[in-house]
């Protein structure tokens, strides 16, 4: 490589495949960090590691592993509901990322979601997350109050925002908590976030989140929804 130039960890690089000094050089922006934080997970193994994550209202929902992504899969159900795996907190300031590639249904209907989330010892939680908001479909960024995993309670900061008719992947949601408050973000490039809500971390969770994870949510029409992340990283 001469010098001065930069290698990156990421996408394949198509202009220097054939480089024979340099066979496998990348550009790409979302890499493994070279440092994982505490929390991170590339779902690169063939089991959900039951070490780390523990399940969160599982009922009939499982986990698959493959091709270094994992998809939750939440069966039918009469009613709305939410179903994860989280990992217990660090104390805070902490920032957590996920990266969403896919929400597979046989038809969008309202009101599956997947995204992040956060519980207590209570049994409630709170989610950040992508839902599908009608039957037509209208998809729409939200975050929530659940009393419990089949008890949604109310949006947090007034309602969904970023309503559209259609959604495209990956999208990026983002956690964090300053030991005051915790803030919902989504991004459509995992660069630049656009705020969805933010909230006193014990308005909701009166002792504050003591665990994050992922999650998938069905609806009241009876579907499979499964959602698919890439991975799962604590960037603070």
């Amino acid at each position: 490589m001469p010098p001065g130039d930069t290698l990156v960890v990421g996408t394949r690089d198509p202009n220097n495949l054939t480089f024979a000094a340099n066979p496998t050089a990348y550009y790409g922006m979302d890499a493994q960090p070279a440092i994982a934080g505490l929390l991170d997970d590339e779902f690169n193994g063939n089991s959900l590691d039951t070490s780390r994550w523990t399940w969160f209202n599982q009922g009939g929902a499982t986990s698959t592993l493959g091709h270094s992504l994992l998809t939750l899969q939440d069966p039918p159900t009469s009613g709305g509901d939410t179903r994860g795996i989280y990992q217990h907190l660090p104390a805070p300031p902490w920032t957590v990322v996920t990266k969403v590639v896919a929400m597979d249904m046989v038809t969008y209907s309202n009101w599956a979601q997947m995204g992040l989330m956060l519980v207590d010892s209570s049994g409630k939680a709170i989610t950040c997350d992508l839902s599908v908001r009608s039957s037509s479909p209208t998809f729409g960024f939200e975050f929530s109050n659940w009393s419990s995993g089949a008890g949604w309670s109310n949006f947090i900061n007034g309602g969904p925002i970023g309503l559209a008719p259609s959604i495209t992947f990956p999208l990026w949601f983002k956690l964090q908590d300053d030991g005051t408050n915790i803030t919902c973000s989504f991004s459509r490039t995992g660069v630049l976030y656009f705020q969805i809500g933010s909230a006193s971390r014990t308005a909701w969770l009166s002792s504050g989140p003591t665990g994050v994870g992922i999650f998938i949510g069905s609806n009241g029409s009876n579907s499979i929804v499964n959602g698919t992340y890439e991975y799962f990283r604590q960037t603070q």
